[in-house]
């Protein structure tokens, strides 16, 4: 299974290298070197495309996995019972929800099941995240 063919070309991945600089802010503290910011062809709830930043700890070989809190940003406001929901769904697919609620994935499975889980779980917390904006829409009626 090609686990990087759904992926923007290489040349998309290295333009956006450049950018990244902005982004660092998003990023763990202590991450250094280059950041590759991918994009990938999947949109969310709010019609912008998934991102995955991918960056290594100084003297480490693996390659870290972080959404940069895109996906979880406005998970802070939504209440103790959602949080906990979302750290339960994030843990299920075997990545954590970091204290800035950002979505890390540590483990050392291969790359591709790492980038894969990833991916679902991205795709699992949007569905949440859309299902709750449904149920208070429907609330507020």
């Amino acid at each position: 299974m090609e686990i990087l063919a759904p992926l923007r070309k290489s040349s998309d991945v290295e333009r956006n290298q450049a950018s990244c600089a902005v982004d660092r802010a998003i990023l763990p503290e202590g991450c250094e070197g280059k950041v590759y910011k991918i994009t990938l062809p999947f949109i969310d709830r709010k019609g912008n495309p998934f991102y995955i930043w991918s960056f290594r700890y100084p003297r480490s070989r693996k390659i870290q996995l972080s959404d940069g809190r895109h996906s979880t940003q406005e998970i802070g406001t939504e209440g103790t019972l959602q949080l906990a929901a979302i750290k339960s769904l994030v843990n299920s697919y075997g990545l954590s929800l970091m204290e800035d609620l950002s979505i890390m994935e540590i483990s050392n499975r291969p790359l591709t099941q790492r980038v894969t889980s990833f991916l679902q779980t991205l795709v699992a917390v949007d569905g949440s995240l859309r299902m709750w904006e449904l149920m208070k829409g429907k609330k507020a009626k």
